[in-house]
């Protein structure tokens, strides 16, 4: 994410909108891997680590909130807000049609794969990210690869992370008519983000800690990859279609309107 973030900043269009690439990317991932059903059951850990890690890092909602808010003229931060509430959801809808169409062209033929290969596989795919990242990092702190700043903000990540993964774990089943475990790691994140940027302004380490603690905190993935589980689900004795739409739209602005809220007076009190 912040590689792609990076990279994308000197562009006519990505210079404004930094965070297009990376949570569109991050959410074509995540529809792909919910296409796939068999990859959730036969590899739940590799499944997890994806969907949940390395989606919900790639993507940042925070930072999207206040990309909005901060935007240089209304009209920037206009087109922010609507492609950031259209592409990832268009790209987690074509991620999940490759997903699913992969399926449906393979559904007849015999599995490659036994299930207890499967169970293998899923085993050194858990165990793979910890010696990869045991390697990477020593090779781009010494080899210059990317800039410090990337390095530790990267180091960071987890912290953020983690506790997303907690709330959306125990908490997105309190309410299934509302994913309060997404929400409140978003609106957290956001909040985060913000007391950083009233308290210190302008310091290094603190905006380590935005791009990774706060970056990782929050997911347009998840926050995508919730909203279309909703918006497909009919709850048990609601026969009303309005009734069951209703609490995908209620997801939809409380999540952003309160992100948005709290940005507007971080914002007004920093400037």
């Amino acid at each position: 994410r912040i590689a792609i973030t990076d990279g994308t900043k000197g562009g006519d269009f990505f210079s404004s909108y930094s965070y297009f690439a990376a949570n569109c990317l991050g959410s074509f991932v995540m529809g792909l891997m919910n296409g796939i059903p068999d990859l959730k059951k036969k590899t739940p850990g590799f499944h997890q680590g994806v969907t949940v890690g390395y989606c919900g890092c790639f993507t940042t909602f925070s930072s999207w909130i206040y990309a909005i808010v901060k935007a240089p003229s209304p009209d920037v931060g206009a087109v922010e807000f609507l492609t950031g509430m259209s592409m990832p959801f268009i790209s987690w809808l074509f991620g999940n049609d490759i997903g699913a169409a992969f399926v449906d062209l393979t559904k007849d033929h015999k599995p490659w794969i036994t299930d207890k290969a499967w169970y293998l596989i899923d085993q050194a795919l858990v165990v793979f990210p910890y010696v990869f990242t045991a390697l990477l990092f020593p090779l781009i702190a010494t080899q210059g690869v990317f800039p410090p700043a990337s390095v530790y903000a990267s180091l960071l990540s987890p912290l953020g992370a983690i506790p997303r993964w907690i709330s959306s774990t125990y908490l997105n089943s309190l309410w299934p008519q509302f994913p309060l475990g997404t929400f409140v790691a978003n609106v957290l994140a956001v909040a985060f983000d913000g007391i950083l940027m009233g308290a210190a302004p302008g310091n290094t380490f603190a905006g380590y800690c935005i791009t990774g603690i706060g970056g990782s905190w929050s997911t347009v993935s998840s926050f995508v990859n919730d909203t279309f589980n909703l918006y497909r689900k009919h709850w048990q004795g609601e026969r009303s279609v309005a009734k069951n739409k209703f609490w995908v739209y209620w997801y939809l602005t409380a999540s952003v309107g309160i992100s948005l809220a709290i940005a507007a007076i971080v914002h007004a009190c920093t400037k």
